[in-house]
């Protein structure tokens, strides 16, 4: 097998998009990494581009957006989908019995996931959702929950560099009482320690993680979900190019044979990485997976459940705290991976650029 890369595609405008995607594919790419929406329409339409090109040309590709672009049996996604924090959410909500709840949002697509938790809400046990959107000044926002609600519950999707801010905010206007409660969806959120400062250590806090810190390796117990992803991605990436002896290289204007095969490859794939085993359904969607629960306690986030995507609904507790639908408390066994190897990934160079914000990040493989 002769040397190929994989590329990451960050175009934001279809027109970028046209020129560069053909061009790629012809010094060698045969694999293609879609570019992040990031909530903007031009680069959603330009990801959604990218993938039509691939799939016409049978380039086995990945997504990293939480939300699908083509049909099943082209590309696949690591990244567990917004819906599946949605229903960790509401089984969360009704486990507490809360009845109201106020749902602080910042963009459109914000607004936008949450809908999901606001149409769970008519069936099952019901609760009542209030709709509060952030400004940059979060205050006169607050200052009309706590005048307009008592002793709210909050459930929080903003970026997470206005988690902090909003939690400072919060304990000045007094909603950091006994009777408060935080749902952060951001999976990032561990990273920030939130309740850890004198200001916000009373704030109660429950957030989310695709992958237990604890149990991972030091080395990778400080990563963005998004990096763990990139990087599981590199190694399922890594296992179906080196899996398929191929040959010729793929071309935009007609359908590639071997593309098919590592296509096959990757929707076969059944590994374990950073953010645990690693298997899509026929739709090329993370199946199997877990989302980790963790809640304050003291002055720090700790893991306390889990929610699984593959179990059936069922109550299950002990007498430390009670778990719902399609959780699993802790004494029942954590799966372990203390020092969790992510496979045989030799690459004789990786390239990384920054991508976020009109940047490009680009690996460039070379695989034996």
């Amino acid at each position: 097998m002769g040397h190929a890369g994989f590329f990451v595609f960050a175009a934001f405008s279809i027109a970028v998009a046209h020129k560069i995607v053909c061009r790629v594919i012809s010094e060698g790419a045969v694999a293609a990494i879609l570019p992040l929406s990031e909530g903007s329409n031009s680069a959603y339409a330009a990801a959604a581009f990218v993938e039509s090109v691939a799939q016409k040309a049978i380039i086995p590709s990945v997504r990293f957006d939480e939300r699908t672009l083509k049909g099943p049996g082209h590309a696949i996604s690591l990244i567990a989908p917004f819906a599946a924090r949605s229903d960790a959410v509401v089984a969360f909500i009704r486990r507490e019995g809360w009845e109201d709840v106020v749902l602080l949002y910042n963009t459109e697509d914000e607004f936008i996931d949450l809908t999901q938790i606001i149409s769970a809400s008519n069936f099952g046990r019901p609760y009542r959702c209030h709709l509060v959107k952030l400004a940059t000044d979060v205050r006169p926002a607050l200052k009309h929950v706590k005048n307009t609600y008592a002793n709210p519950r909050f459930v929080v999707h903003v970026a997470l560099a206005k988690i902090q801010p909003l939690l400072v905010a919060a304990a000045e206007f007094g909603l950091c009482g006994t009777m408060n409660h935080y749902v952060m969806l951001h999976w990032d959120t561990p990273l920030l320690d939130p309740t850890n400062t004198s200001t916000t250590e009373h704030c109660n806090i429950t957030t989310f993680s695709l992958f237990d810190r604890d149990v991972l390796a030091p080395k990778f117990r400080h990563m963005t979900v998004l990096d763990a992803v990139w990087k599981d991605t590199l190694s399922v990436l890594n296992s179906s190019l080196s899996s398929v002896r191929y040959r010729g290289r793929p071309q935009c204007d007609r359908s590639w044979i071997d593309g098919s095969v590592i296509t096959k490859a990757m929707f076969d794939v059944k590994t374990t990485g950073i953010t645990g085993r690693i298997s899509v359904n026929h739709w090329g969607g993370r199946s199997n997976f877990t989302i980790h629960i963790c809640k304050k306690k003291g002055r720090k986030l700790h893991k306390y459940a889990e929610w699984s995507s593959s179990s059936g609904k069922g109550e299950v507790s002990d007498n430390n705290f009670a778990v719902g639908d399609h959780w699993e408390v802790l004494h029942r066994g954590v799966w372990p991976r203390e020092g969790v190897e992510l496979g045989e990934i030799a690459w004789e160079e990786v390239v990384l650029r920054e991508l976020y914000k009109g940047r490009m990040r680009r690996y460039s493989h070379t695989a034996k």
